[in-house]
């Protein structure tokens, strides 16, 4: 099987949201080479001994993620209460880069569409836009004219009994978007419908994925989580 990477580089000064903190800043941590390298001793092989580690600040939200339903309510589980099962297995990509252009709602008409007849939808859907080609090209465009779903867009989703979603745009919702509604209708409604957002390379996949991951890291009290989302493809297909 084929490993396609499907998560941006986390690092100092990356873009980021605006509506989130910012990059991620690492701190020099409590071991480093150069101190350890003085008492560890020698391995007779591999030579000197040394460890080093880091602490690493960074927002919930940060880079290719995924939104845990504390984000969207109060009262909601958190990142550490997510369900794996939901955000790891076969998974069905829609392609909609024809529809790719600022501040686009994509609809039920629009989902529908891209999915060929006689196919079915996964419980993993991620819709392919084409907006992630913008965040090389203008950081800034790509956070503020991001496109998104329309309220029907969303209900399309939901009720294909689909339990995670996700984008390759910075927000499953457009920033102009009154109310959110996909954000809503998948986090504050039950069974829940986790939301991925900032994927990448969404074009290199076929229509159904045998095997995609992006399982979040179970951080109490976080709105959300980093993900490392890739897709495992059969060649033999």
């Amino acid at each position: 099987m084929r490993l396609v990477d499907l998560s941006h580089r986390l690092q100092e000064g990356m873009p980021h949201h605006p509506m989130h903190p910012r990059a991620p800043v690492v701190l020099t941590g409590s071991l480093a080479h150069d101190m350890t390298a003085r008492w560890m001793g020698e391995h007779p092989e591999l030579g000197r001994v040394s460890f080093v580690n880091e602490q690493i600040v960074l927002s919930g939200h940060t880079g290719t993620h995924l939104d845990a339903p504390l984000h969207a309510g109060t009262d909601r589980p958190d990142a550490a209460g997510i369900d794996l099962a939901a955000c790891v297995g076969a998974a069905t990509r829609l392609d909609l880069r024809k529809h790719c252009g600022a501040r686009v709602v994509l609809t039920a008409k629009d989902l529908a569409a891209a999915l060929p007849e006689g196919e079915t939808l996964s419980p993993i859907v991620l819709l392919n836009t084409g907006w992630a080609d913008t965040l090389a090209e203008d950081p800034d465009r790509y956070y503020r004219n991001s496109m998104g779903l329309t309220e029907d867009g969303a209900l399309f989703l939901r009720d294909a009994g689909v339990r995670c979603v996700g984008i390759d745009a910075p927000s499953i919702d457009a920033p102009h978007t009154p109310g959110a509604p996909a954000h809503l209708h998948f986090l504050r409604r039950d069974p829940v419908v986790y939301v991925i957002e900032n994927l990448r390379g969404l074009e290199q996949l076929p229509l159904q994925v045998p095997h995609f991951s992006a399982a979040p890291l179970p951080i109490s009290h976080s709105s959300g989580s980093p993900v490392r989302a890739y897709a495992l493809l059969d060649e033999a297909r």
